[in-house]
């Protein structure tokens, strides 16, 4: 059985729930949602102290957060406190951290990438590094678009 939110520790933080995880815990079940063939979307949320905060003033976001299929800690304050309040690992990962492992790692060159937002100029650093000239597996990213 594929990992769920269910099997993921998890603890609140002013009503926000987190999951408590090592980097490489969340890495592999972010990239187990990938391969999955199930025809279900995955939501992955990166809560940081400022996340937490405006979750208090908008029910919409904290819902969510809440109902996300995984909630990762990005912010050494909230992993300090979730390392408290879990009494287990809670390691901090942002998203460009958690971006470039998934691009990088030879483990995971299998998967494919869409990338949204952001510059033109951005993406196609971004294309480049991961994608033509900067890895040993090209077209990690298959596609980017940056809005109006």
């Amino acid at each position: 059985m594929p990992p769920t939110r269910q099997t993921t520790r998890s603890f609140h933080l002013a009503g926000v729930r987190l999951d408590a995880a090592t980097a490489g815990d969340v890495i592999a079940r972010v990239a187990s949602f990938c391969r999955l063939r199930d025809g279900r979307s995955r939501s992955v949320c990166l809560v940081n102290a400022f996340s937490i905060v405006s979750a208090q003033d908008d029910p919409e976001f904290l819902k969510a957060i809440n109902e996300s299929d995984l909630s990762i800690i990005d912010g050494v304050p909230v992993a300090w406190v979730g390392r408290r309040l879990a009494q287990a690992p809670c390691e901090r990962l942002s998203g460009p951290d958690l971006m470039h492992m998934l691009l990088f790692d030879p483990e995971y060159a299998d998967l494919r990438h869409f990338v949204y937002g952001g510059s033109q100029e951005t993406l196609t650093r971004l294309e480049f590094r991961y994608s033509r000239g900067g890895t040993q597996n090209p077209r990690r990213i298959v596609g980017t678009w940056s809005p109006p």
